[in-house]
């Protein structure tokens, strides 16, 4: 289709067909199509489909030009939990043209938990780049790894005197890891700390961000930090978001447990679906020999 929209829907719908043509024709609209969007959108529903063909692509894709189609196939790469995957993109995560790239490469290299992702990622914290896009990736991939190493790393990072962005994601990753650890009271204490810096405007995204890690916390615990913040703070964003946050953990005190038990069920379908779909490639495969 000439019409740029038309195209990205395609791949989209190509996604939810995933067979073998499917998986062949998002992977040339990778290579050959003229719009990087729908070369992106391409490698997502790849991504999505998840199947060894489907990987295999998008490793092949790795070395398509425009660096957000690239960024876009990296990030699809990272769903699968596969040491080829992770293989594939430790070179990117060395050296890329893209800051963004590689930072992308830093997480999705987090989300396939293979074996040396996290020395990879710490490593990844010592590179300077625009906005610490890439330190920034890197913290936040420690929340996919959920590793309790990375705790003392991200307390570290969290305290008042760090890059404000670097600080933000660092209490944004506490308080996802926190959801797994509901008897560590430690990080409970450390997003707290980011209410007791200096008031000023480089303090705002720390504190922002602990708001949000305590909304994601979901502990009864975290309402009176929250409350003090509603009372005493003079930004109007900060009150806000505390009070929209209090109302959040009040609505949902006994579902944090649930909701987790439930996400992990449905990773645990996603992965057994990539199996049968595998499963099903190699008895095509075999009918057509």
């Amino acid at each position: 289709a000439e019409n740029v929209l038309k195209r990205i829907e395609a791949a989209g719908e190509l996604s939810k067909v995933g067979d073998r043509d499917a998986v062949t024709s998002l992977e040339e609209a990778i290579h050959h199509d003229s719009f990087w969007g729908v070369s992106a959108r391409a490698a997502k529903g790849l991504g999505e489909i998840r199947t060894e063909q489907a990987m295999q692509a998008l490793i092949g894709g790795l070395k398509v030009a425009h660096p957000k189609a690239r960024r876009a196939v990296v990030k699809a790469l990272g769903n699968f939990k596969d040491e080829k995957a992770f293989e594939s993109l430790r070179p990117l995560a060395e050296k890329d043209a893209s800051y963004f790239v590689e930072a992308e490469v830093v997480h999705a290299i987090a989300r396939t938990k293979a074996e040396g992702a996290f020395s990879l990622v710490v490593d990844a914290l010592e590179k300077d780049s625009f906005n610490d896009i890439i330190r920034c990736k890197g913290l936040e991939g420690f929340g996919e790894l959920d590793d309790d190493e990375a705790l003392s790393i991200l307390y570290d990072y969290s305290r008042y005197g760090k890059p404000e962005l670097v600080r933000a994601q660092a209490l944004r990753t506490l308080g996802k890891m926190g959801k797994s650890r509901p008897e560590n009271r430690e990080i409970l204490e450390k997003i707290s700390d980011a209410f007791q810096a200096p008031e000023g405007p480089r303090s705002f995204r720390a504190k922002l961000a602990a708001i949000q890690a305590l909304e994601t916390l979901n502990r009864e615990e975290g309402l009176p930090i929250l409350k003090r913040v509603a009372e005493t703070e003079l930004d109007g964003r900060l009150v806000r978001n505390a009070r929209l946050a209090m109302r959040k953990i009040e609505r949902g005190k006994d579902k944090g447990e649930a909701i987790q038990k439930l996400e992990k069920r449905l990773e645990e379908f996603a992965e057994e679906s990539k199996k049968l779909k595998d499963r099903l490639d190699k008895l095509e495969q075999t009918k057509g020999a």
